[in-house]
């Protein structure tokens, strides 16, 4: 009978190990660590698939900002353009004519 290859480690033991030549305590278990680690991952069940980008469907407010259209808070208004600056120059001209 042939045993397949995670079967096979995921049943080694200790005892096992030192049959097949693991002789330091170091070696042995981190091999030992590993077959825990893959006992625990196979035994775990699968997580839930996950959702894609193209189903997410935002809430109505974030929606709202996307497009625009929130309303604003009482008291804020829609910043408009930026002030125009005058050139240093231009500036410096100005505050030398009297």
């Amino acid at each position: 009978m042939r045993v397949p290859c995670t079967q096979a480690f995921i049943s080694l033991e200790d005892d096992d190990l030192i049959d097949i030549g693991v002789d330091t305590l170091g070696a042995r278990r981190r091999i030992m660590r590993a077959v825990l680690e893959l006992r625990n991952a196979l035994a775990a069940p699968e997580p839930p698939e996950e959702e894609h980008e193209d189903d997410f469907d935002p809430p109505e407010y974030e929606r709202a900002e996307q497009e625009g259209t929130a309303p604003l808070k009482e008291g804020h208004q829609v910043p408009g353009p930026p002030a125009k600056r005058d050139p240093p120059s231009a500036r410096a001209a100005a505050a030398a004519s009297p």
